[in-house]
């Protein structure tokens, strides 16, 4: 899955367990994260890309898990692409409803200035969840 979104200088493009940066000339902007890319763990599945006014960039999916019941997962980046270790821990949260597996959408900001998102918890059907993170 490939996901692009403008970002100050230059475009945000989240495919497989990377988010590369580049810019405006197309090329890879070498300042952000590690030479233009951030890494996701192997078992993280990213899978949307949501930039805040502040700068934030929010990359949510899901965490593969042994038994199956994969929980949500949330990364916050710096506008450099390096975590940011003041949110969760390690700079990512993981989000478990009941013991289902848990597929986090889009970020966006609250007027209260919390974070919501949306996601799916499956297999019972396909439910919609609305979740606040706290500032």
């Amino acid at each position: 899955m490939d996901i692009a979104a403008a970002a100050d200088n230059g475009t945000l493009t989240l495919s497989g367990k990377k988010l590369y940066k580049y810019t405006p000339g197309g090329t890879l902007d070498l300042s952000f994260g590690a030479s233009g890319e951030v890494t996701f763990p192997n078992a993280s599945f990213p899978g949307f890309l949501s930039l805040q006014s502040s700068g934030k960039i929010y990359v949510t999916g899901y965490k593969a898990a042994q038994n199956g019941r994969n929980p949500g997962e949330i990364y916050r980046l710096w506008p450099n692409g390096l975590r940011d270790l003041r949110f969760g821990r390690s700079g990512s949260v993981l989000v478990r409803i009941a013991p289902q597996h848990t597929f986090l959408g889009p970020a966006f900001k609250e007027s209260d200035g919390t974070l919501g998102l949306t996601g799916t918890v499956i297999p019972n059907n396909v439910h919609y969840v609305r979740i606040l993170v706290a500032k």
